[in-house]
């Protein structure tokens, strides 16, 4: 539903490698097929694909991490530019019987309602399970600690059959981590801490938001020293919605463009966030971290793991927003 930066678009020569299922510690931009041309798309989702074999019935393929779809082009013809004209043509799929999808793993909060963004992000809802539809869907909800917040429905199991164990984890290679509410610690005790984090320099990916940065806070080292100035609680922030956009390092700045672009920028490095923003933190330590969204706290930051390696052995990547995603006011 939205351009996508940084797809890799290629044409194969031979046919495609399947996914492995669950985590894994690849590199990001391994394709195969041995492709005869390939680039990737610029932050407005627009790519230009030079050296494409001429004739009918040319294969085309779009991919970012564990996504990937293979299309037809019809005809190219030589020595002439031949735009793609149909959206539907170059698009990630929204379900497993297009194409490939990586196995995502949710868990349920009493806020940032993750079930109701993924179809606006174009996924298809029927892709939605719980832990026993494993094989047949990808995207795979547990129950969290909601208080008066929604239940997936039967047959769910909570969250800490999740976390609490490292094979389980594995299965996936992303798990979003809805805010509860509240911290919810004896549901998260230390060795799951520990077992996520493991899950982290093992490959895998977390998102989080809010109370979430349990997972942070409560960590192994060094892992709690990642927030500076950290207080919890979720204080409100104050003042101005508006906030900047770390341009500083090349994927900031392209995140700034694809903003712009969407319409999702107030203007140029400013993004507004709405309702529902807290001060958890001050700063994100930036040896350990990167920030992305900032005011005179830090709003969105990320890190990889094992942070005690090289970040060229990095496997693992974690990306925490001191925001809810799902409130109605939010950018």
């Amino acid at each position: 539903t939205l351009p996508l930066y940084n797809v890799i678009v290629f044409v194969p020569n031979s046919p495609l490698t399947p996914f492995t299922d669950g985590v894994s510690c690849d590199a990001c931009g391994q394709v195969s097929g041995n492709p005869i041309t390939s680039t990737i798309s610029n932050p407005d989702g627009t790519f230009q694909l030079k050296g494409v074999p001429v004739g009918a019935n040319i294969p085309l393929v779009f991919q970012v991490g564990k996504w990937r779809r293979q299309v037809t082009v019809s005809t190219v013809a030589k020595c002439q530019d031949n735009p793609i004209t149909d959206p539907n043509m170059e698009r990630l799929p929204k379900n497993h019987t297009e194409g490939d999808m990586p196995h995502i793993a949710v868990t349920t909060g009493s806020y940032d309602s993750i079930s109701c963004v993924l179809p606006k992000m174009g996924i298809d809802s029927s892709e939605f399970g719980v832990q026993t539809d494993y094989a047949t869907k990808r995207i795979i909800f547990y129950q969290g600690n909601t208080g008066s917040g929604p239940s997936i429905g039967a047959g769910i199991t909570t969250a800490q059959t999740l976390w609490g164990d490292i094979n389980e984890l594995k299965k996936y290679d992303l798990t979003i981590l809805s805010c509860e509410g509240d911290e919810e610690l004896t549901d998260k005790p230390s060795p799951d801490q520990t077992t996520m984090y493991s899950y982290l320099t093992a490959g895998g990916r977390t998102f989080e938001t809010d109370f979430m940065y349990t997972w942070i806070s409560d960590g192994p080292a060094p892992l709690p020293t990642l927030m500076t100035g950290f207080v919890g609680g979720a204080p409100f922030e104050t003042g101005s919605s508006i906030y900047s956009v770390d341009t500083t390092f090349p994927k900031g700045l392209a995140f700034d463009s694809w903003l712009q672009a969407t319409g999702g920028s107030s203007g140029a490095v400013k993004i507004d966030l709405g309702a529902d923003v807290f001060k958890n933190f001050s700063r994100v330590d930036a040896t350990l971290g990167q920030r992305w969204v900032y005011g005179d706290t830090d709003k969105a930051i990320s890190f990889t793991a094992p942070l005690d390696q090289p970040e060229a052995n990095r496997c693992g990547k974690s990306y925490f927003m001191d925001v809810h995603v799902s409130v109605p006011s939010v950018a």
